[in-house]
């Protein structure tokens, strides 16, 4: 079953989690939870075959099936020292690469309809983007196209407490 992005309040809501202190990023998923947390709280959330390593993260669940402007999209979840730190939202293998540019624009207007204007929004020759940004938390669209190897994708990020450089 999928979501449609113009009810991307249901799908994205990142709001302050309350008592626990931690920070909703996607879906009821918090930062600093566990894999295990994260399956039992995200519907559909499975472990991941695939365990990627990026930037010091391991993606340990993953979500597929979830529909955004009529495409088919996976969510990965990502952890730092067993601890939930980033979800990214890519189109699956399924979506053409050249469905990515078309798509940001539309995308980026439904995430200003749930959280106003993007901190910053810059494009350039190899794509686009667009931030918003919290105290605790991060949103980013992201866009690119390097030489033909095109991506698109939404980070959901929980900022840490020291100083950002």
């Amino acid at each position: 079953m999928g979501w449609k992005i113009g009810t991307i309040a249901a799908l994205a809501l990142a709001t302050w989690a309350g008592s626990a202190g931690a920070q909703e990023l996607w879906r009821g998923a918090r930062g600093g939870m566990t894999v295990d947390e994260v399956i039992k709280t995200i519907p559909g959330a499975a472990l991941s075959d695939d365990r990627t390593i990026s930037e010091g993260r391991v993606r340990g669940a993953i979500v597929e099936g979830i529909t955004l402007q009529s495409k088919s999209w996976s969510a990965g979840f990502y952890f730092r020292d067993g601890r939930l730190d980033i979800v990214i939202l890519e189109p699956d293998s399924t979506v053409s690469k050249y469905a990515f540019r078309p798509m940001f624009r539309p995308v980026a207007n439904d995430l200003r309809e749930v959280y106003g204007e993007p901190f910053s929004c810059d494009a350039s020759q190899f794509g686009e983007h667009c931030e918003w940004r919290w105290p605790d938390r991060s949103i980013m669209l992201s866009y690119s196209d390097i030489y033909g190897d095109m991506s698109l994708e939404i980070y959901y990020e929980r900022r840490s407490s020291s100083p950002q450089l």
